[in-house]
């Protein structure tokens, strides 16, 4: 029969709070790399309509 060693219940807390450390990181980035795609998509929807404009002046 398996038999828990001594420090195994501390390693496996130690690992669980690591795993939550992590989770919340990944939101974190994953937030932020949202809100940069939103704005550079925002950027590149004003330059399509900046370019828009500029070749209707040009008669293009």
């Amino acid at each position: 029969m398996w038999r828990e060693e001594p420090g195994e219940r501390g390693a496996e807390a130690e690992l669980a709070a690591l795993r939550v450390e992590v989770t919340e990181e990944l939101r974190f980035v994953r937030t932020a790399m949202a809100e940069e795609f939103n704005s550079l998509r925002s950027e590149i929807l004003d330059l399509n309509i900046k370019l828009d404009r500029l070749l209707q002046r040009a008669g293009i």
